[in-house]
């Protein structure tokens, strides 16, 4: 859906202007959603997406601990994500603000999770990334 996009390309790119024309799209919908809620079952996931915020994720460095790590976030549902990883043999000029900043800072890898514009420091463990995107969960 045009509208999950929008969200997650605001939030890759930093463009307020994609993450407005999300908010006018929903906004069209707003009665029908409320009148049909079992007819817009997306538009009420993009809504709800909207609202709650998106969990950013950022991984740099390589090496298996980022493998697990991406186990960990495929696994389990977390459908308000936008999750972007570095690869440092890419020759990419594309600038992502989500990786601004960044740094594995001497471990191998190194992950972020952001919530509302502040970022965990860095986690260099899936079990660790883990109990940041599930802090509710038992061992």
């Amino acid at each position: 859906m045009a509208v999950f996009g929008l969200l997650r390309l605001a939030t890759l790119t930093g463009k307020g202007e994609l993450y407005e024309k999300a908010e006018r799209n929903l906004h069209v919908f707003g009665k029908l959603m409320s009148e049909s809620p079992t007819g817009c079952s997306n538009m009420i996931s993009a809504f709800d997406m909207l609202r709650e915020s998106l969990t950013e994720i950022a991984i740099v460095g390589e090496g298996v601990e980022k493998a697990n790590m991406l186990r960990t976030i495929y696994r389990n549902f977390l459908p308000n994500k936008v999750l972007v990883t570095e690869d440092a043999t890419a020759n990419c000029s594309l600038h992502i603000p989500l990786l601004e900043g960044k740094t594995a800072n001497g471990l191998q890898v190194a992950a972020f999770v952001c919530r509302h514009q502040a970022c965990s420091a860095p986690i260099s463990s899936a079990a660790e990334l883990e109990k940041h995107l599930f802090p509710g969960r038992a061992d």
